[in-house]
């Protein structure tokens, strides 16, 4: 029991070792931004263009539906697992009309 406690107290890190394709990956665009040197105007507002993951400063927010709707599934407990390997009825459903057409129809099952 003491050596788990141990072994959980230390900093683990990943060791992966960076590919040749990901190690000789350029983006001109990282280039030209990370050498760029612009003093904001203090009288304006900034607008940031995130680049990458658009939620990292803000720019998109979801929407109080979208918020309720994901706070509400949460606290409801029926959602708190692995969903079944086979899918759930309703994706089922969804992919089954997706993949239909007028000659032929693909059932959920």
């Amino acid at each position: 029991m003491e050596q788990v406690h141990i072994f959980a107290s230390k900093r683990r890190h990943w060791v992966v070792p960076i590919s040749k394709t990901a190690e000789n990956t350029f983006n001109p665009i990282r280039d030209v931004v990370d050498t760029m040197k612009i003093e904001p105007n203090p009288d304006m507002k900034v607008i940031r263009l995130t680049v990458g993951d658009p939620s990292v400063f803000g720019n998109l927010p979801p929407s109080e539906r979208c918020v309720e709707a994901f706070c509400n599934a949460i606290k409801s407990g029926k959602d708190n697992g692995y969903r079944p390997a086979h899918g759930s009825l309703e994706a089922r459903e969804a992919v089954a009309k997706y993949c239909s057409t007028p000659n032929h129809t693909v059932n959920s099952e």
